[in-house]
């Protein structure tokens, strides 16, 4: 019965919605770091804003454009419609 429900379709979304959400929580930190960087050590940003350049950081930040679109999209998939709640 278990294998049954974790073929379906909404699993898959629940999970990818679970997995994107609690990445996108580790990054929010993160990103408000550098914005408090930006705002009382401009200098810092100068150093950071070079280390984005990077190939490997523009990737990531595509990624996280990723998890953003699957967080929400997921979100749309597994909400029960109006017309749904009767």
């Amino acid at each position: 019965m278990t294998q049954l429900r974790r073929a379906h379709p909404l699993w898959f979304a629940y999970l990818l919605h679970r997995i994107s959400g609690l990445l996108l929580a580790l990054f929010l930190p993160v990103h408000f770091w550098i914005l408090s960087k930006a705002l009382t050590r401009p200098e810092d940003i100068d150093a950071f804003l070079a280390w984005t350049d990077l190939g490997i950081v523009k990737i990531a930040e595509w990624g996280l454009v990723f998890l953003l679109a699957a967080h929400f999209f997921c979100l749309l998939y597994t909400s029960p419609s109006p017309r749904d709640r009767g």
